[in-house]
């Protein structure tokens, strides 16, 4: 999910201790979450007050002992987080690893130590977005939130917020891991792979049907921003620009609501190399249309729905608000396998040619053609 684009009501989830014991400056720790939030508000309302996305910042609830469940679920949809790594809590860094696997921007906050003056707890997260406090009060926290890191850098806090999320993998886990959900990724990138082999290598290939056909200018690829859209994005479509169907009187055939049926006529384009002597394109216009119909397969896998179950028993949003981020990172995945193949040189293909358009922009490219 890109941060700082899309839904104007993003999420900052603040992680830490949650005890009473009082740390080196004589702060509880328990008061650490509370000033770490009022401190994240205030920055962030500056940029709210110049037109930036408006910002909910998240506590979790005061506990003890085991993780609650709907911590996991705020984990998996905020789009940055905030971690005190002060006292550090073994559920603090579980709960950062989970943030990392899923590639969700992480400020790391901590002190320095009182004898060799080096931030204290990083072990690994070293090379992380590490911010460095005086001490846990309000001001001091909103000091260290808007102090560049590093010359001529942004505050670290404006540079995660208003990024691609993924932009800043700096930590291992995230390396690793790719920045993706650890949910039906590799069903994702399957349904890509398919996808390319099956169809996108042979139109995107060097010397293919861009320059048999040079009036073409480009193939359009529909981005569905739910999962559930594709097949009425791709009604609408047809809708909007395809041909009536006619019976063997020329009649129109009509459906069950009374409209005349319609359909964009496949054709057929030769290619010596395929292992069917070719393959069947749609075109609008100037355009090639490829719909990702694979996407909506995802509904019916079983970690999708396992994912969705989790988050309509734990979020504290919305069923829908819930799964939508999710939603929109595998379709992120989908993509960005589907580039990544037909940029590697041994596919000889060219991914200039594509465009990758919402449902509404697509009608507005094809808009042009029709006029």
């Amino acid at each position: 999910m890109a941060i700082g684009l899309g839904a104007p009501l993003k999420r900052v989830f603040i992680i830490g201790p949650m005890n009473d014991d009082l740390d080196e400056s004589g702060l509880s720790n328990a008061t650490h979450i509370p000033n770490i939030a009022a401190a994240t508000r205030r920055v962030l309302a500056q940029h709210t007050a110049n037109g930036a996305p408006e910002w909910d910042v998240i506590i979790p609830p005061n506990h003890t002992g085991d993780i609650p469940p709907h911590i996991f679920a705020n984990i998996m949809h905020c789009d940055i987080a905030i971690a005190d790594l002060s006292n550090a809590s073994p559920n603090v860094f579980y709960e950062l690893a989970i943030l990392h696997a899923n590639g969700i921007p992480v400020i790391l906050l901590t002190e320095r130590d009182t004898e060799d003056k080096q931030p204290k707890n990083v072990f690994y997260t070293v090379q992380s977005n590490l911010t460095v406090v005086d001490d846990y009060s309000e001001a001091a926290i909103e000091r260290a939130l808007i102090t560049p890191a590093g010359t001529g850098a942004q505050p670290v806090l404006e540079q995660l917020a208003f990024a691609q999320r993924n932009v800043h993998r700096s930590n291992p886990i995230s390396n690793y891991f790719g920045g993706v959900h650890l949910i039906n990724v590799a069903s994702t990138t399957g349904l890509a792979t398919g996808q390319f082999y099956n169809f996108l290598q042979w139109a995107l290939r060097e010397g293919g049907i861009f320059q048999d056909f040079p009036e073409l200018e480009g193939l359009i690829i529909l981005r569905p921003a739910r999962v559930s859209e594709v097949d009425r994005a791709t009604g609408t479509l047809i809708q909007r620009f395809g041909d009536e169907i006619t019976d063997n009187d020329d009649n129109p055939v009509m459906d069950d609501l009374g409209r005349s049926k319609k359909e964009i006529k496949r054709q057929f384009y030769p290619h010596k190399g395929h292992p069917r002597g070719g393959y069947f394109f749609q075109r609008i216009g100037n355009y090639l249309i490829d719909y990702p119909t694979p996407i909506s397969s995802l509904s019916v896998s079983q970690q999708y729905r396992a994912a969705a179950d989790y988050v309509r028993d734990y979020a504290e949003v919305d069923d829908d608000d819930g799964i939508a981020p999710i939603e929109a990172r595998l379709i992120e995945i989908y993509f960005e396998t589907l580039r990544r193949l037909a940029n590697d040189p041994a596919n000889g293909c060219s991914f200039q040619n594509v465009r990758i358009l919402t449902l509404e922009e697509a009608i507005a490219v094809l808009d042009t053609q029709a006029s």
